[in-house]
Formats: structure tokens, C-alpha cells, sequence
């Protein structure tokens, strides 16, 4: 884990998240009419992957936004990060909203 990662990791805003295994391991799971159907390997025909997640505790959307460009994945020119709230927000006991920055890789 490189210095950047580290403090990343060690900033109190990030409450959680996971680096994930190269899309090569991943598995899809189809659901149709009750019925699954599970493959090895993505389904999905794209150059992007879903590298890993951060879960985000912080005062506001401006100061979790904040947080991708510390990424170091972000560096290496071009690399994107979605961010998105969750369906509903979840207040904490200190009044504060939680919701998740994933990573994306290309």
C-alpha cells in the first residue's frame, strides 16, 4: 500500500470500503422468472471496471466529492470515480450523512 493510500485510509471521513479482485474472478448472476442462471466471468461488455469502493461519512456532498481526487488510481490520466448517494441518506448519531464514493478503473 503506497503513503497515499495510507492516508487515505486513515482519514476519518472513510468509514469503510475494499479493493476488489481483477474482473478475470468475478461472477455473474442473471435472475429471470425466479430462475438463476450463474457464469463465470463479467457479463458486462465494457473497457471500465469496477475496481473497489470507499464508504464516506461526511458533513455534507461537497466535502465527500472532495475525497476521489486523493485517490491514486485517479492519477494515471484517464481514470473516473462515481459518486452517488444512497437511495435514502442515513443520519448518524452525530447528525452527520453517510453515503459511498465507488471506484471505477479503465
Amino acid at each position: 500500500m503506497s503513503a497515499d493510500y495510507a492516508a487515505l485510509s486513515s482519514d476519518e471521513r472513510i468509514v469503510g470500503g475494499a479493493r476488489l479482485q481483477p474482473v478475470h474472478t468475478a461472477t455473474t448472476v442473471r435472475v429471470q422468472a425466479a430462475e438463476s442462471l450463474v457464469t463465470d466471468a463479467p457479463f458486462a461488455d465494457t473497457k471500465e471496471a469496477f475496481g473497489g469502493y470507499y464508504i464516506v461519512s461526511a458533513d455534507d456532498q461537497d466535502a465527500a466529492l472532495a475525497l476521489p481526487a486523493r485517490i491514486p488510481a485517479a492519477r494515471p490520466s484517464p481514470a473516473s470515480h462515481e459518486a452517488a448517494p444512497p437511495d435514502s441518506w442515513i443520519a448518524t448519531s452525530d447528525d452527520r450523512c453517510t453515503s459511498s464514493v465507488p471506484q471505477t478503473t479503465d
